[in-house]
């Protein structure tokens, strides 16, 4: 006879592996320029033996590189067929990217189009500027929405709909 306990974790199907697998790949995520395996357990919180097993298996699969033996790792090319499936059957990119590239257009700055996800914006399209100079956040990018300029728009035009999500409370003058 099974508990509750195990009921609810049969219920719910989570694979811790697969979460650890995540954390690894989202802090490499975080930092571009790439992480040592010290880096990635410190700020993983795993054991530097269990990171070193994910990431030879993400190695193997082409999610992870490394340029040299003990070396940084870094995201791997396999993960931009990933992006690029996503970003080619996502319907509200492709209607989006008409208006993103006409803003562009119209005020020579980069575009973005963001789905909120809780108090996040998930970067889903950018369309950037020809200027040399250029700020550009990748897509799949997950930002604070309260901090973007989007935010800023909706509590300007939208009174009925207040603040955005998960603001953080207006602070008071000193």
């Amino acid at each position: 006879m099974r508990s509750a306990e195990q009921n609810t974790t049969a219920r719910d199907s989570y694979i811790a592996l697969v979460g650890k697998v995540v954390r690894v790949l989202e802090a490499l995520r975080e930092a571009p320029e790439g992480l040592s395996l010290r880096q990635l357990a410190a700020r993983t919180g795993y054991v530097p033996s269990s990171v070193h097993r994910i990431l030879a298996s993400l190695k193997r699969h082409g999610y992870v590189q490394q340029d040299a033996p003990g070396g940084a790792y870094t995201l791997g090319l396999q993960l931009l067929g990933f992006a690029r499936a996503m970003r080619g059957s996502f319907s509200l990119a492709r209607t989006g990217r008409v208006y993103l590239r006409e803003l562009v257009t119209r005020f020579n700055e980069s575009t973005y189009l963001a789905v909120l996800h809780g108090d996040r914006g998930i970067f889903v399209d950018v369309q950037e500027t020809s200027r040399d100079l250029r700020l550009v956040g990748p897509i799949g990018a997950d930002v604070h929405f309260h901090a973007t300029a989007a935010a800023r728009r909706w509590r300007h035009t939208s009174p009925q709909r207040g603040a955005p999500p998960s603001s953080p409370p207006a602070r008071e003058p000193a």
